[in-house]
């Protein structure tokens, strides 16, 4: 015998009710029979509560988000610190003009701002370009961006934007004018 009896192969079967009224009595014999029933909802939560928990896939989703928030933060923070020094002189004439620490810091945090909205736009349009082309080329492709993720991925960006703003406005604050002439 190469092939199993087919009755402890089956994975599950699909039966479609007539009504949502009888949903309740398909479970009680399906149950007495003792297999277990479950509605598409809970069917697709098994699954989901499945690849989540019991493979490696949900903390490898997690380790992956978290390296990359950190490369993330650590690139942005060294580009905008970077641009912070090249131009540290033209803040100290700012300053020896008679700009206001106020005035420096809001320029900073205008630029920071700026850069985060930029890059969040770009990432998810691109996010969304490259879904879109997958469900072009693979028609069952299941990817779904929601309002969770979008807000999750801009509190990351406005995280990773306050502290990289954090480290220049720190340096330009203590600049002194005769420091740079």
């Amino acid at each position: 015998r190469y092939i199993p009896s087919p009755r402890f192969t089956t994975s599950y079967i699909l039966v479609e009710p007539k009504s949502d009224a009888d949903i309740a009595h398909i479970k009680a014999v399906v149950t007495s029979l003792g297999y277990r029933a479950y509605t598409r909802d809970e069917f697709i939560a098994q699954i989901s509560r499945f690849y989540k928990y019991e493979t490696g896939l949900g903390t490898n989703i997690l380790l992956m988000t978290i390296i990359s928030f950190i490369i993330g933060l650590s690139i942005s923070g060294q580009t905008f610190y970077a641009f912070i020094l090249e131009n540290l002189d033209k803040f100290g004439a700012l300053k020896a003009i008679g700009a206001k620490s106020r005035e420096l810091v809001a320029m900073i945090l205008f630029q920071a701002t700026f850069t985060a909205l930029t890059g969040y736009g770009i990432g998810v349009g691109l996010c969304v370009l490259m879904i879109s082309l997958a469900k072009l080329r693979i028609p069952d492709y299941a990817a779904l961006i929601t309002y969770g993720n979008l807000s999750l991925a801009f509190g990351m960006v406005v995280v990773i934007a306050t502290i990289s703003s954090y480290l220049g406005v720190r340096r330009v604050l203590r600049i002194e004018p005769f420091d740079i002439f």
